[in-house]
């Protein structure tokens, strides 16, 4: 006699391929990926609960932080790298990376430059300090000029906004001029996993129909068996 699945089988089933195919998602807040040593910044870890365990690696190497949120206080050059978290019911995220500058003008860009994508450019004075007369670049030509400083939103993105950009501008009444930063605009990424999305509704509808149909048919077996528990014995032809 088959024994139906009941509801912890099927909810066990759907965990597992959602643990195949879901990514931790990781952030940085503020968004920049580029800041200026003593700044300060938080790595979160998304699309899971906060009140469990997470993996965090930087450089490679498994950090002792387990919390939802990576919080790097007073940035010096050894947190430059690259950066990683995963939650035990989902793949690991994504890599992100940050570099720690010391200079007097910074060029920060909002994470990754995906096509499609909004992207958000920021003239960033050392110790948050006013620029003025700000000239933002692309590949040595100047892009946009502000005298007071303002950021360059790009709403949706192309392969023509690749280039190397940098910028200028007046801190403390001194020009200074930005380390260029080179922005190659890429397609979003497409996950092998990326058709099981549709597939596991479907899936779990059939599990759902399969499951009801043997509770039902054994149920039937069982009510007929209350209604006739000692069945005639069938008389043998000789």
């Amino acid at each position: 006699m088959p024994i139906p699945m009941r509801g912890p089988a099927l909810l066990w089933i759907v965990l597992l391929l959602f643990k195949i195919i879901q990514k931790s998602s990781l952030s940085m807040k503020p968004q920049w990926s580029r800041i200026f040593i003593g700044e300060n910044v938080t790595l979160l870890c998304r699309n899971s609960p906060s009140n469990i365990s997470f993996k965090w690696t930087h450089n490679g190497t498994v950090s002792p932080v387990t919390t939802s949120s990576w919080n790097i206080v007073n940035a010096s050059f050894e947190d430059s790298g690259e950066y990683t978290c995963q939650h035990k019911n989902f793949r690991e995220s994504k890599t992100v990376y940050l570099e720690v500058f010391s200079d007097w003008l910074l060029l920060q860009a909002s994470a990754e430059a995906i096509e499609g994508k909004p992207l958000l450019l920021r003239c960033h004075g050392w110790k948050d300090r006013n620029v003025y007369k700000v000239t933002y670049y692309k590949n040595g030509q100047a892009l946009k000029y502000w005298y007071e400083n303002h950021n360059i939103s790009i709403p949706s993105v192309t392969t023509q906004d690749s280039g190397t950009y940098h910028c200028s501008g007046i801190l403390w009444k001194l020009p200074y001029t930005s380390e260029p930063l080179n922005i190659t605009v890429i397609k979003a990424p497409q996950s092998k996993y990326y058709q099981l999305q549709y597939f596991i509704p479907l899936l779990v509808v059939i599990l759902f129909a399969a499951d009801t149909w043997l509770f039902i048919s054994t149920q039937r077996q069982k009510d007929k068996k209350l209604l006739n528990p000692h069945p005639k014995p069938r008389p043998q032809k000789g």
